[in-house]
């Protein structure tokens, strides 16, 4: 019975190779080459064996069309083609239906459209795998159901979405009137599935039967109603694939069997103990589902026992209402309609999700180009936040650091003998020690400008390339005026030329910053060279000191305790900074950014870029704005404490403390100054790359420009040079012979010469080869001409064939040049030829080709070389 249901045929299309289609945007999206060259040639390869060529109706076959679906959408996000991006690649598909209207084929450079292409295939895929089921078992009818179901939700999809998908209309078999068409059609197939099913079991009540017969009836209604109302795809489904008659037959035969099934239940119910006899209403159910059948088709639809068991219980039900009963028998028209039960429904597609079984993201590890230029601006979003807050640190702590120096604390809180060097100071000069000293920061302050000048020396040649590019545009522009039509450089080289800019503010500001540093440790460097000595030595620098009783006093020891708190801020941004400067996973923040590109490939890049700063930042901020608050407060304190402190200990050890003070801020400044140095070394270094990614950049657009130079220049003289025509010719010539061929005295200089093919009159007068204008100053007398292919010692008193068919070489007045010697005063400029065999005039000879081949050579003649290339040789007639 499944041999009545119709399949769906699949679109055709043609070749790809998306290897080459996009070869030129893998290395724009910033990703491993060969991974993506692999991806792509497995996708070409998935797309020829599940698309290109159908394969085998069965499960493993649809599930290869639907892989390639899979990989095809993963591909898309990477590379999106549409019709107004830098990304073509023309999909061409035909009609499903192949005749009539549906024979045409669309190309459309849209990766929509081959998803919608290969959706549709999909569908019709599985309604070819259903109606190739040939057994009625459940399960069997069971996976029909499925398929249909699916695919009438597959059609319904494309039918709400397929313009949206393609952007533009596109086959015919792809409108939403023949998508809904189809949709009806699959769902009623399901239902006729179901039928098939439930009849099959031999365990459903008629009434059951005849509601799923009376919907599945309806449902045909509706498919062909749908297929009506569109005249150029009834034409097609009448005459081509004869499936709207088809679709009439289902449509009596089920309202047949809704009738037939609603007098059994009558019958069924008449034979329960009191139950109310209509045998009036069964027998004209059952006139009713006869005269539907009179519907005559060779389709085979309704199994032949149906057709028996309505008669026979037919001719009973008359038979015995005959009898016994006595019943009326109501009008057929006057009979209620069957109740409808609507079983099959279709499957809601979700185009979220996979479809294939295995599904492998090939294009995992390849980044789409509108998030490999998104992530450049979160990079550069990124470093600019850093750079910011870590600076805001690093100045917070300068000023902790300064001020609790100019307390000299807390080497004022230390109990210390005279001479000795508080514990506090000594720490920080073995760090000073252990970092380098004197010599780490001088050799940084020696490398920057260097460094420096390395990367002037990049931007300035990328500013002159750029330069004399314009200026040698601006020179032709004024030369050739209007001829001239090439995009002018300044608009060319805008962004380029902002680019230059912005690095030279970067140059500036970073030979000032670099002479601050430098400043900054000439201030300093006499007590880092104190802070470099041996513990003995520093301590025989101090001045001496009077023992006091300040350190043991209340005011110390809050002094002590609030020192504590300083550290614990330092800790607290030491611990944030880390955080800060982090390494986040790539990975992380592609899959991120990947999440957020839209279905037309873009990614709003600030928007996104804010929303994952602030979850990678955004905890780290609010702490460090903390520790701000907590040092104001701190600091108050310990000023107000230091007040005291002071007036406790003043005028004992003033010298000392103002010399501890120096050599606690010498090392204050000696790690600012590593950190500056550090940053700035790794500045100078990002910054070359950055340079020689631009020249590089400027060094394809000035080859670019010198290509089109070039070419522009050749249009130009080769347009002037045809404007400027021939000298006319002196009234002279025109008492020379014109020879054939060549063009008279009184004809223009611009006018083509004329054509000749006349033969020879006479044996010995030089054959002259069509199309090839003669020598102006050829001699009347007939004599053997000078042949470049044949040397005038070897010529025979007869025409030559070979001689005279095309220019002769001008030697200013000299006689020809002899066998094996090379011409005086004048060009040569065909390769001497060998000897070459000559038969008498009029006869044909077959060492001799008949028509030279300017990409090939002569045939060879037995014991001679074959003939090399040269001018095209007249046409000789076959003997």
């Amino acid at each position: 019975m499944a041999r009545s249901m119709k399949s769906v045929p699949l679109k055709g299309t043609t070749e790809l190779d998306f290897v080459k289609l996009l070869k030129s945007h893998i290395k724009s999206a910033g990703s491993n080459e060969e991974d993506a060259n692999n991806a792509l040639a497995t996708l070409t390869k998935s797309r020829n064996i599940g698309v290109l060529v159908p394969p085998d109706r069965t499960e493993v076959g649809l599930n290869m069309l639907q892989r390639y679906y899979d990989q095809f959408c993963s591909m898309e996000k990477r590379f999106p083609i549409t019709d107004t991006n830098e990304i073509r690649v023309s999909f061409c598909w035909k009609d499903s239906f192949g005749k009539g209207v549906f024979g045409s084929k669309k190309s459309i450079s849209s990766s929509g459209y081959e998803k919608a292409a290969v959706l549709y295939n999909t569908a019709a895929f599985m309604t070819q795998i259903a109606t190739g089921i040939r057994s009625n078992d459940d399960a069997s009818m069971q996976t029909a159901t499925k398929y249909f179901q699916q695919a009438a939700g597959i059609f319904e999809f494309l039918r709400d979405n397929a313009v949206s998908m393609v952007g533009q209309v596109s086959t015919n078999d792809l409108s939403a009137e023949f998508l809904s068409f189809l949709v009806a059609l699959c769902q009623a197939q399901a239902q006729e599935c179901i039928w098939i099913k439930a009849y099959s079991s031999g365990k459903m009540k008629p009434k059951v039967l005849s509601q799923v017969t009376a919907a599945l009836a309806e449902m045909y209604e509706t498919a062909h109603a749908k297929a009506d109302t569109q005249r150029t795809v009834t034409a097609v489904l009448k005459d081509d694939f004869n499936w709207l008659p088809d679709i009439l037959v289902k449509i009596e035969h089920y309202k047949s069997l809704s009738h037939y099934y609603l007098g059994k239940e009558l019958k069924r119910v008449r034979d329960s103990p009191g139950a109310e006899c209509k045998y009036g209403e069964e027998i004209a159910r059952y006139q009713l589902a006869d005269s539907f059948l009179k519907y005559k088709t060779s389709m085979e639809l309704l199994p032949n026992n149906i057709k028996t068991e309505l008669k026979s219980e037919l001719n009973v039900a008359i038979k015995d209402n005959n009898l016994i009963y006595h019943e009326p028998i109501p009008d057929t028209k006057t009979l209620s309609s069957p109740e409808k039960t609507i079983l099959a429904k279709p499957t809601a597609f979700d185009a979220t999700k996979t479809l294939s079984k295995e599904p492998k993201d090939l294009f995992g590890s390849i980044t789409p180009l509108a998030v490999a230029s998104a992530l450049e601006f979160f990079k550069q979003k990124k470093t600019e936040l850093v750079s910011v807050e870590v600076a805001r640190l690093r100045e917070a702590n300068d000023t902790l650091n300064g001020v609790l120096a100019s307390l000299n604390l807390p080497a004022a809180l230390e109990e210390t003998r005279s001479g000795e060097l508080p514990a506090s100071l000594w720490e920080k000069a073995l760090k000073l020690q252990n970092q380098g000293g004197i010599e780490y920061v001088a050799r940084f302050i020696t490398d920057l400008p260097e460094m420096l000048d390395r990367n002037k020396q990049l931007l300035d040649e990328s500013i002159r390339l750029l330069r004399e590019e314009r200026e040698q545009d601006e020179k032709l522009r004024n030369q050739y005026k209007q001829k001239w039509n090439r995009t002018s450089s300044d608009q060319l080289t805008k962004q380029l030329t902002e680019d230059q800019t912005k690095y030279s503010s970067l140059l500036q500001r970073s030979r000032e910053a670099d002479a601050k540093v430098k400043t900054q440790f000439e201030q300093t460097l006499d007590y880092m060279r104190i802070l470099s000595l041996p513990k003995a030595e520093i301590e025989g620098k101090l001045p001496t000191a009077q023992n006091t009783d300040a350190t043991k006093s209340a005011e110390a020891q809050q002094l002590r305790e609030l020192m504590k708190e300083v550290d614990s801020v330092k800790v607290q941004r030491s611990r944030i900074e880390e955080k800060l400067q982090a390494n986040s996973s790539p990975d992380t923040i592609k899959a991120k950014f990947l999440s957020e590109m839209t279905a037309e490939g873009t990614v709003n890049a600030p928007a996104v870029t804010e929303t994952v700063l602030n979850e990678m930042f955004g905890d780290a901020r609010t702490d460090l704005g903390e520790t701000f608050l907590k040092q104001e407060k701190v600091l108050e304190q310990i000023q107000t404490v230091h007040c005291k402190f002071s007036q406790l200990s003043s005028g004992n050890n003033e010298v000392r403390d103002e010399f501890l003070k120096k050599l606690a801020q010498a090392y204050d400044a000696f790690e600012t100054l590593v950190n500056h140095l550090r940053e700035g070394q790794k500045f100078y270094g990002d910054l070359t790359e950055i340079l020689l990614t631009h020249q590089s950049k400027v060094n394809d657009f000035v080859f670019a420009r010198s290509t089109e130079k070039e070419d522009l220049l050749k249009d130009i003289t080769s347009n002037a040079t045809k404007t400027a025509g021939q000298p006319d010719a002196p009234s002279y010539h025109s008492n020379i012979p014109a020879a054939s061929g060549s063009t008279t005295g009184s004809a223009s200089s611009n006018s083509a010469p004329t054509q000749s093919t006349a033969a020879p009159s006479a044996p010995g007068q030089t054959p002259f080869a069509p199309n090839v204008q003669q020598p102006l100053y050829s001699n009347p007398t007939p004599m053997p001409s000078y042949n470049p292919y044949m040397p005038m010692t070897h010529q025979m008193p007869y025409g030559n064939p070979y001689a005279g068919g095309y220019p002769q070489p001008v030697y200013g007045g000299q006689m020809p040049p002899q066998h094996g010697q090379m011409p005086q005063g004048g060009g040569y400029p065909y390769p001497q030829q060998p000897m070459m065999p000559t038969a008498p005039y009029g006869q044909h000879n077959p060492y001799q080709p008949n028509m030279y081949n300017p990409y090939g050579q002569a045939p060879q003649a037995p014991g001679m070389n074959q003939w090399p290339a040269g001018y095209p040789q007249q046409q000789q007639p076959q003997q």
